[in-house]
């Protein structure tokens, strides 16, 4: 029997702009515990979604999500200082911080009770402290940043772009080492495949079929006794500037 690949599908969101695009979320989930795979290899264990380790209240989830260590409790996210430069506050700097590959907006508003909050900017996360310095023309300003979470699958690949980034892959195309075996397919066999280098022409588990034959039929290519299931594909033509594989 083949083995599937296991994502955690987040779903996707249609995009009208100039044109129709689908921007999808997903993850490699391979114990299906809710939370990628990837992520938890950073830290050493599995970490499922609704669990909270460290005993901070937040779920690993939602560490995932803004980028902060589901192993400790005194996690960076919640440390958000604005500073005014002390003359009038015409300047204030704002700081936080931002995890990778996952996005910010600054909101803003003058009053808490009578003006509601607007967006000020987006900002892309990149695991550092942020700052922003902006020019203030009121006597008082308050600010909050919201959690815009994850980027999406850009390239359609079941990769999202926290699981990219860990693994130094591009997630604007599903092939980054351009093997013709997607991101997805060599992440999830990363025990045996390597997702930046060419490895479409080796035989990992020596049986009769290349990686990039594996590929195509969804087996395991590190698994010798798994024989795959041929039927009906063959001769089947991947393109390599299509956005999927």
């Amino acid at each position: 029997m083949n083995k599937l690949i296991h994502y955690r599908w987040l779903g996707c969101l249609l995009m009208i702009a100039s044109g129709i695009t689908t921007i999808c979320y997903a993850l490699i989930d391979v114990d299906q515990n809710g939370s990628s795979d990837i992520w938890e290899e950073q830290y050493g264990m599995p970490l499922p979604a609704s669990a909270d380790p460290d005993g901070d209240g937040d779920s690993n989830e939602v560490e995932y999500n803004r980028g902060t260590n589901p192993t400790v409790y005194d996690s960076q996210y919640e440390q958000i200082a604005v500073i005014s430069d002390g003359v009038g506050g015409h300047l204030s700097q704002v700081t936080f911080f931002g995890g990778a590959a996952r996005s910010f907006t600054l909101e803003e508003t003058t009053d808490l009770v009578s003006i509601p909050w607007t967006e000020d900017q987006t900002i892309p996360g990149n695991d550092l402290t942020i700052l922003v310095e902006e020019n203030v023309n009121t006597s008082k300003r308050f600010y909050r940043v919201k959690l815009e979470g994850p980027d999406p699958d850009l390239d359609q690949d079941g990769l999202d772009a926290v699981e990219e980034h860990l693994l130094g892959s591009n997630n604007l195309h599903w092939d980054s080492d351009g093997d013709l075996m997607s991101d997805g397919y060599e992440a999830e066999f990363r025990d045996v495949l390597d997702i930046n280098v060419d490895d479409a022409s080796a035989n990992s588990d020596s049986d009769s079929y290349t990686n990039y034959d594996e590929s195509l039929y969804g087996s395991d290519p590190g698994n010798g006794m798994e024989i795959p299931d041929t039927a009906g594909l063959t001769g089947l033509q991947v393109d390599k500037n299509s956005p999927i594989h």
